[in-house]
């Protein structure tokens, strides 16, 4: 039987925080866990992240910095950035003529078409090549000017005729030439074949840890670390802050809560909607039951998720589903969740984990889940090993990677 190498080629930024760093470490570690691979490496820009990932040999492309600005130089970075993996690729080839390799890659605009091309270029006895796709570019571009993130301008320049198919461009390339794509939802799947009729793709939901699965989640040792009031019913948002979020529709409701005197709402992270939210935090005089904090490494992070009550999920974009990370990791740590009425989040109607509610989110129906959340505390702690349970069984990082390896018939 011929040696198996397994190579992750990453982005700009490998070690990104926020949802992007999380699934490159979970898909790391369910691939690392199979016993089919002879060696693993990962070939990207800032690796410092995966430095405990022992088995994991490293190709940190970081010295090849992107430029500030100006079109043309991005252009040429992309292109050089594109033929440095080539090369670094090469070499492992060179290295092990006979082997077979399994290339893994998740959709980066204006990288990802070059980077599969130049892969599909390499003299190798075997490569399988998978891209993950995890949203829609053009839908997300269209959403945050529809939400006037950018300038007219700036607007203009993503959300063009023009753009859209320079994106359905890169788009369409990468899912033809890779030999299986992962979407995360039926909808991204749906979009894939839109574009490329012909590729070969799967729905693989995302996933959490094992290892956070199995952590000690203890609310009460978690507030005394944090010096968060024992008394207090928590909310925790964790992430970038964006506008499909929901986060304006919960305050309000919050606002709206006959218990909001008892509710403390923690937002850990930044983004574009930061300064509206604390506007509106302020116009409402709720300064003293929502705190921020910037954004912060994982595990500092998370703690504030094991002190909590409740994860909040409503969002406020839909065309194509919804699997985000931060829904598994709250199953993971047993907590109940406030979810919006779309697959695959509204998971927890199912399984009663939590409340979900309709979209367009309605202030009071979200006012009305807080309060319903809020009296039934007590019961949500005591069903925390039983949640946990459910992801241990339904939705692990080994679990996904399996999935994949069994489509690809690897």
């Amino acid at each position: 039987m011929k040696r198996k190498i397994f190579i992750y080629v990453g982005g700009l930024t490998s070690c990104e925080k926020g949802a992007v760093g999380t699934h490159t470490k979970g898909i790391l570690k369910g691939f690392l866990n199979t016993q089919l691979f002879s060696e693993k490496y990962i070939i990207g820009s800032n690796l410092v992240c995966f430095q405990t990932f022992e088995e994991l040999q490293k190709i940190d492309l970081s010295a090849l910095q992107p430029p500030a600005s100006g079109f043309i130089n991005k252009i040429l970075f992309y292109k050089k950035y594109c033929n440095a993996i080539r090369v670094e690729l090469n070499k492992i080839i060179e290295k092990n003529k006979e082997a077979e390799f399994f290339i893994y890659h998740r959709f980066a605009l204006n990288l990802s078409h070059k980077i599969i091309l130049a892969i599909r270029k390499l003299k190798a006895t075997k490569t399988t090549i998978v891209l993950e796709y995890n949203d829609i570019t053009n839908d997300q571009l269209k959403f945050l000017a529809q939400q006037k993130s950018w300038g007219t301008i700036g607007s203009f320049l993503r959300c063009n005729f023009i753009t859209e198919k320079i994106v359905h461009f890169q788009e369409k390339t990468a899912f033809e030439k890779s030999d299986l794509n992962v979407a995360v939802t039926d909808k991204i799947k749906d979009y894939i074949l839109s574009l490329s009729p012909k590729s070969n793709a799967v729905v693989v939901p995302n996933a959490t840890d094992i290892d956070l699965i199995h952590s000690d989640v203890d609310i009460t040792s978690s507030r005394k670390k944090l010096n968060i009031p024992l008394d207090k019913y928590v909310i925790a948002h964790v992430g970038t802050l964006t506008s499909w979020d929901g986060l304006i529709e919960l305050i309000h409701g919050l606002n709206a809560s006959k218990h909001k005197n008892n509710i403390l709402f923690y937002i850990i992270g930044n983004g574009v909607m930061k300064e509206k939210i604390i506007s509106l935090v302020n116009s409402l005089q709720l300064t003293d039951n929502v705190i921020f904090k910037d954004a912060m490494p994982f595990d500092e992070a998370i703690e504030y998720v094991k002190a909590c009550n409740l994860v909040p999920l409503l969002k406020t974009i839909v065309s194509y589903q919804l699997s985000p990370i931060k829904f598994y990791e709250a199953l993971g740590m047993g907590k109940p969740i406030l979810s919006t009425d779309i697959e695959y989040i509204n998971e927890i109607k199912n399984t009663k984990y939590g409340k979900v509610v309709s979209f367009p989110l309605s202030i009071e129906e979200i006012s009305n889940a807080i309060d319903h959340l809020f009296e039934n505390a007590d019961y949500f702690i005591d069903k925390q090993s039983e949640i946990k349970n459910f992801a241990l069984n339904h939705h692990t990082w080994n679990q996904r990677v399996e999935t994949i390896l069994k489509v690809t018939k690897i």
